[in-house]
């Protein structure tokens, strides 16, 4: 079975998503389907057997190199992220079997944004316009929250939550003793359901008691100079790694219901876990629906942030779990990508047939 998967990713902030992707594709070969990641980007990234890149030229350049070079590997499968309906897919949807991974409610991000921009407003239309015919030619999905199986009528729908490879991540939390705890958080600019101003309404109250460090925003992100904040900016892994190294539990997107979502399995909890940080996460986790670990502090959130009772709460966790290192035989179960992804490549198999 030979496997396609179209990536179209702009911007230095969204490495994160292409480092998921490769080890997806890596895996993916290594249980025996054929893969080759099809990339469309702007930026340059480090050469990888797998990858195929379409960085060069004109839209209408790009489009007819991505349709060239995919009929020239000639997948039984053409696997891609459920987005709008991109240009880059028109001359595909009839050709081969698409298989879409679910992983947001697409209708309630680019409600969020119909009214900031001309940009957006024009994306809610065309969504509105396209989305009936672009999922009639969609074969199967991956939703990697139970809260987004068979999303706007999409049928034949896998659940399987985000999953990296524990084993051979990155970096560990550093055995130290820490004298107060620390707080890491990573996030996107733009995407308000992260969550920011609310970290900055917890940083005050919990100040003296909790520092935070915050990679992926600036100090632009607030008017308030707390000294229990540290604003990173946007690093790459192996310089925020370091960061993370010292840092004592990791917290995890404080605003999830601004798109009326309650469910999620973010990547960068998945990152914190296998690093060995007990993490607090306000929303509910799809690995972690069924059994919740010690070292796992669920709390509700609201637009008003977190509540008194829940910032405690995180606060002493914070404390007893300071200079804790969860070992990685106890994360596995909950976030490992061996098994995971066997079900994803046999889910291609069902639909290739």
């Amino acid at each position: 079975m030979k496997v396609a998967y179209l990536l179209i990713l702009k911007g230095a902030k969204y490495r994160s998503v292409f480092d998921k992707v490769i080890a997806q594709v890596d895996k993916w070969n290594v249980i025996g389907a054929d893969t080759r990641l099809f990339l469309v980007t702007d930026q340059q990234y480090d050469f990888h057997r797998s990858v195929t890149t379409i960085i060069e030229g004109s839209k209408l350049q790009e489009i007819t190199k991505l349709n060239k070079a995919i009929d020239e590997f000639s997948p039984d499968i053409v696997y891609h992220r459920l987005w709008v309906l991109s240009p880059f897919l028109i001359g595909l949807l009839n050709k081969y079997k698409l298989v879409s991974e679910i992983n947001t409610d697409i209708d309630e991000e680019l409600l969020i944004d119909k009214y900031s921009s001309k940009k957006g407003f024009i994306t809610y239309l065309y969504n509105a316009i396209t989305r009936r015919y672009y999922y009639k030619r969609i074969h199967g999905s991956v939703a990697v929250t139970k809260e987004l199986v068979n999303y706007r009528g999409l049928e034949n729908c896998l659940v399987l939550p985000n999953s990296i490879d524990v084993e051979s991540f990155a970096y560990r939390k550093r055995e130290m003793e820490r004298q107060i705890p620390s707080i890491l958080f990573i996030g996107t600019p733009g995407l308000n359901w992260h969550g920011v101003d609310l970290l900055v309404k917890f940083a005050k109250y919990a100040k003296n008691r909790i520092h935070f460090h915050v990679v992926g925003f600036n100090d632009t992100s607030t008017t308030e100079s707390l000294s229990n904040i540290t604003f990173h900016g946007y690093l790459p892994m192996e310089k925020y790694s370091e960061i993370a190294r010292q840092c004592s539990i990791g917290l995890g997107t404080l605003a999830l219901h601004r798109k009326n979502m309650m469910e999620a399995c973010p990547l960068k909890v998945r990152e914190y876990l296998s690093a060995g940080l007990p993490s607090v996460l306000p929303y509910k986790d799809t690995a972690f629906l069924d059994e919740r670990p010690d070292w796992i502090l669920n709390v509700s959130s609201s637009e008003d942030g977190l509540s008194k009772e829940a910032m405690e709460k995180v606060i002493e966790f914070a404390q007893e779990y300071k200079d804790y290192i969860i070992p990685k035989e106890d994360v596995l179960k909950y976030i490992d990508s061996n098994a995971l992804e066997q079900k994803r490549v046999d889910f291609f198999s069902c639909i290739a047939k």
